[in-house]
Order: C-alpha cells, then structure tokens, then sequence
C-alpha cells in the first residue's frame, strides 16, 4: 500500500504535464499575429487582382485558417483541439463564402462539419463527465 501511495503523486504530475500546451501563453499569442501579419501580406496580391466587394474580407478569413491550424497543431488537450479545427472549418467556410461571393458546396460541406464537431465535443465533455463522477 505505501508503494502504490508513491506512485501515485507521479502519476498525477505526468497527467499535469500533458495538459500544459507546447507554448506559453506569451509566445501563442507572438505567433498567432505573426501569422495574421502573414496571411494579410499573402493575400493582398490576391484581393488587388479581384473585382468581388467581398474582397477585403478575405485575409480575415485566411488569418482564421492559419490561427486556427497553429491551434490544432500546439495545444495538447482534445477539446482545445476540436475547437481549433471548428475555428479552421469556419475559417475556410468564410473563405470559400467571400472568394466565391455565394455559398458553394464547400459550405454545404462545412455544415456537415459542424454537425460531426458538435458530437465529438459532446462525445468529449460526456467522457470528462464520466470520468469527475467516478472519481
């Protein structure tokens, strides 16, 4: 009994551990307007040569793609994970919605992509619920 007492503080620290993100705060934040500086440098090329009104909109949109990919990629948690690729689905549903000035089947698609994020998130905090009322 004493032995498995031991084991059981490190236990928890690995667990704290894997929550922590692979960044700070600090540097997220760093790299995140880094990456809205560079989706406006990349798409201003792109919106000169449109004739949609909907143009200014669109390194918006990229911003939120590329934000959202950083999300996914540096947090360690599933359910910050599930809403970086919710964010990346909107962000590329708003892209497809101001380069198409429409709705095309990307966005049909998108909603499609909700509705499956809606019940991984569901499924997620159901897991996280059962595993607090166990415990």
């Amino acid at each position: 009994m004493p032995r498995q007492a031991r084991q059981e503080p490190a236990a928890s620290d690995r667990q704290s551990v894997s929550a922590k993100p692979l960044l700070n705060t600090e540097t997220s934040l760093l790299v995140c307007g880094a990456l809205a500086v560079a989706a406006y440098e990349i798409s201003r090329p792109l919106a000169e040569v449109m004739n949609l009104p909907t143009r200014g909109g669109l390194p918006i949109a990229l911003a939120l793609i590329f934000v959202s990919l950083f999300i996914v990629v540096s947090r360690r948690e599933v359910i910050a994970q599930i809403v970086g690729f919710l964010m990346l689905e909107n962000g590329i549903a708003l892209l497809a919605l101001l380069g198409a000035y429409g709705v095309p089947l990307i966005v049909e698609l998108g909603v499609f992509l909700d509705v499956l994020l809606g019940v991984l998130v569901m499924q997620a905090v159901v897991y996280q619920i059962h595993d607090t009322s166990t415990d």
